[in-house]
């Protein structure tokens, strides 16, 4: 596990860099979904690998300084959500939806950090791949307490179904922002998740 990126809400933790790196069969397909103001992950992958990245943030209108779009970046100012529509003049796409109009069947990293619709985005996908393998090899999320099923006993069936597609954690962090500027607790976890019965994987190669 190393860390890719700046310290904060920029950088992410991520399961096997060397062997993402050593990899040059053909280029990593990464999406990554909210970049905010901050691309330093995206920056570093590019620089680190082989990955071409497709970036999607609706809230606002390019990458951040660290990246320049068309260096093995692309920038589509469209949200991940639960459904395919427009909101307040807002595009919001699936992500099987994303990944159809885009031509591609698998995603080698998936990160999403989408302030609270990842509950949507997640059931949406599970619903769609219902008896078949989830179509990445990992994924960093940060998931949002606030948007999460309420009641202990939903949770935890969410996060067992998740478990039944073969996503398993290795990494785990709380985000400090609500302990220091929030209710004094952690209002957000970020997760790496692996895909155990991804056989696409550059990580079992």
């Amino acid at each position: 596990m190393e860390r890719v990126g700046n310290f904060g809400d920029g950088g992410k933790w991520i399961c096997g860099i060397s062997q993402y790196a050593a990899f040059k069969e053909r280029p990593l397909i990464v999406y990554s979904f909210g970049v905010d103001e901050d691309s330093s992950f995206e920056a570093e992958l590019v620089d680190r690998t082989s990955a071409y990245i497709y970036a999607f943030d609706y809230s606002v209108d390019k990458m951040g300084p660290e990246v320049a779009n068309g260096t093995n970046v692309k920038f589509s100012k469209i949200g991940l959500g639960g459904h395919d529509e427009t909101i307040d003049g807002n595009q919001f796409m699936t992500l099987p939806s994303i990944m159809s109009e885009l031509g591609h069947d698998y995603v080698d990293i998936l990160k999403i950090d989408i302030e609270g619709a990842e509950f949507d985005a997640l059931d949406v996908l599970m619903e769609t791949y219902n008896g078949s393998n989830l179509p990445f090899g990992q994924i960093m999320i940060e998931f949002h307490l606030w948007a999460a099923p309420q009641n202990i006993r939903d949770l935890v069936a969410w996060w067992e179904r998740l478990e039944r597609f073969g996503l398993r954690p290795v990494a785990q962090e709380s985000n400090p922002l609500g302990v220091i500027l929030g209710p004094g607790y952690p209002c957000c976890y970020e997760y790496v998740l692996i895909n155990t019965r991804d056989n696409k994987s550059i990580l079992q190669l």
